[in-house]
């Protein structure tokens, strides 16, 4: 070109007069041709494995999921402290009681008849009637033998009852978080501290029983108290005979001697009633439990002070404003 400069030709670039060809670029196979060699598979998405569902039987929600949330007041000191509380069956420690107590009243029994032949063979000693030193020696050894066996069958019995009484005193928690005046641990320490063990066990005992009688029920506590004063009785008569008891027999420890069997004698009586009446309160308390347990929470669950005087009461005089179907014990 004339005023310009001279461009040389340039050879023709690659794709621009031809089709490119390469490993960058493959070809279709031709027509009849087998196919060539194919690569590895695609990774394939794998569904996740299906969750583990637990038989129907396993599966089944308690009746109380969820205690209700009711305040605590503070008048209630200790209520509602601690773990959630969690609902385990009675039956089983409530059956060994019953039993236990069985045995005792069998312990009393022949404590009783103990305690009536060294009676009257101390009577004879009294009196001058004829009677063998192999004689007082066998009522001796006979009324000490019967003394240890229901000693040590009070104490079986008192710890097992203490369990029991502590799984329905945390039952009752669920049943009724705000109908209970004392904390759990005092379901235990209650029964040790001086003092406060002669009512404590019997309000916490009280607090229970309101809280597990089922919904319709009117929460009469004659049972209750029945056996809170035969046991205060039997414990009383029994400590005043250890208290007379002579710590060595002689000559002179006759009339100490006639008073402590006469003790023991209406301890025993007693003790057979207190036994009796504490078969039918464990039995019935574990029933109610489970059947309060059964029935699932009420419409009308209690509110905090139910049952107890100064607990906060609503319009109507009702505890907490909510109408009741029967009023409070």
């Amino acid at each position: 070109m004339a005023g310009g400069i001279p461009v040389a030709p340039q050879p023709p670039g690659p794709g621009l007069d031809k089709p490119p060809t390469g490993p960058a670029f493959p070809q279709p196979p031709a027509p009849g041709a087998p196919p060539g060699p194919q690569g590895p598979p695609a990774y394939q998405q794998f569904a996740p494995p299906p969750q583990f569902t637990p038989p129907p039987q396993f599966a089944a929600a308690p009746p109380y999921p969820q205690p209700p949330a009711f305040p605590q007041p503070p008048h209630y000191p200790g209520g509602g402290m601690g773990l959630p509380p969690q609902f385990l069956s009675p039956k089983g420690l409530g059956t060994a009681v019953v039993v236990l107590l069985s045995i005792c009243i069998a312990a009393q029994v022949i404590l009783f008849g103990a305690s009536a032949n060294l009676s009257g063979i101390l009577s004879d000693v009294e009196s001058g009637e004829y009677f063998t030193f192999q004689e007082l020696e066998d009522a001796g050894d006979g009324y000490d033998g019967a003394f240890i066996l229901s000693s040590l069958m009070i104490l079986a019995t008192g710890i097992v009852f203490i369990c029991w009484f502590y799984r329905t005193r945390v039952n009752a928690e669920l049943f009724a978080p705000g109908g209970q005046r004392l904390g759990r641990g005092w379901a235990i320490g209650g029964w040790f501290v001086p003092v406060v063990n002669l009512w404590f066990p019997k309000q916490i005992a009280n607090d229970v029983w309101r809280s597990s009688v089922p919904w319709g029920r009117n929460p009469r506590l004659g049972l209750v108290t029945a056996w809170w004063v035969l046991w205060l009785i039997m414990s009383i008569l029994s400590g005043a005979a250890s208290v007379v008891a002579p710590d060595e027999i002689g000559a002179g420890d006759i009339d100490e001697l006639q008073t402590e069997t006469a003790l023991m004698m209406l301890s025993g009586v007693v003790g057979v009633a207190a036994a009796i009446v504490a078969l039918i309160y464990v039995r019935r308390q574990t029933a109610y439990q489970l059947e309060k347990y059964a029935q699932g929470p009420g419409p009308q669950p209690q509110p905090p002070g139910y049952g107890f005087p100064g607990g906060p009461v609503g319009p109507g005089g009702a505890p907490g404003g909510a109408p009741y179907p029967y009023p409070p014990a």
